[in-house]
């Protein structure tokens, strides 16, 4: 529900908020007719508190004064200028963009009071050039093609081989493997990737698990009984054994060769088999969990 609004000015009878007294207008004249020394001279000059001393006048003689220095004029307004300029800041935008003489667009950046010109020499070709002074100081080569063949191997030939500090002979060396004598991809490694990850020196090493011999019933046929009972699928992601692209793995469930019981043996893909040689306690009980949901059904 929206409240109406009725107070109005006691002056003019205007609408107005529900907190004021009087209108903007109103409360002004008010103020006047009760405070009369508010524009009386008390209030003038220094009395004024918003008073900010004779600064303007000052701005104004400080003006004369420099411009009694300038013995130049302007050519289009004739204001005062500086002794070795032809037109005034304003005048000059005006005459480069041919606002004033349409007609000579663009010649301002022949004038030598504009633009003053130097001659360069190119470092690969010889080639001279006359440029801007502002561009002479970093001007090396007069086009990219003579930038790409003067760099071409080589960015910094001042840089190169054994003048760079960080110059290290070791690197361009051969390096070897102890062990087998492959070459090493990096100057500071004495091992390759196969040595430094094999047997004892592998975080995964088990004493010697998998050197183990498997028992006389361990066969081809017996694996394949294994996935005919799984129905040639993967037990952790349902992948069939044609996807797969090869013949599943048979897992031990409790990571033991020699028990080769049908409840102990699971068929899995390659990706998950090698997801269960790492965290074998979570495994484990994963795969009974599972085979005890699968006997009660």
């Amino acid at each position: 529900m929206v409240r109406k609004n009725n107070k109005t000015c006691p002056d003019c009878g205007k609408l107005i908020s529900s907190r004021s007294q009087r209108c903007q207008s109103c409360s002004r004249k008010f103020f006047l007719k009760n405070n009369p020394d508010f524009i009386t001279n008390n209030f003038k000059g220094k009395n004024n508190p918003m008073y900010r001393g004779c600064t303007i006048r000052k701005a104004k003689i400080k003006y004369k004064e420099r411009s009694s220095l300038l013995t130049n004029y302007c050519i289009d307004c004739e204001k005062p200028i500086g002794k070795n300029s032809t037109r005034c800041r304003i005048c000059a935008n005006k005459f480069r963009t041919g606002i004033i003489y349409p007609q000579l667009r663009g010649l301002h950046r022949t004038f030598p009071q504009f633009r003053k010109r130097t001659t360069v020499t190119c470092k690969y070709c010889g080639k001279v050039e006359e440029v801007q002074l502002c561009r002479a100081g970093y001007y090396v080569y007069c086009s990219k093609k003579c930038l790409s063949l003067a760099t071409k191997g080589n960015k910094r030939p001042e840089m190169a081989g054994e003048l760079n500090p960080s110059h290290n002979p070791e690197r361009h060396e051969k390096h070897y493997c102890v062990e087998c004598g492959a070459e090493l991809k990096f100057y500071k490694s004495i091992l390759c990737h196969s040595c430094a990850f094999s047997l004892e020196r592998n975080p995964n090493w088990r004493n010697g698990s998998s050197f183990e011999p498997y028992p006389l019933g361990w066969n081809k046929t017996f694996k394949e009984q294994i996935r005919y009972r799984d129905g040639y699928k993967c037990q952790i992601c349902g992948m069939p054994e044609i996807e797969n692209g090869r013949n599943l793995n048979v897992h031990h469930i409790d990571y033991n060769k020699s028990n080769l019981s049908l409840d102990n043996l699971i068929s899995l893909c390659c990706k998950c088999h090698g997801k269960t040689h790492f965290n074998r306690d979570f495994w484990k009980n994963y795969f009974k969990e599972k085979s005890f949901i699968v006997t009660n059904k």
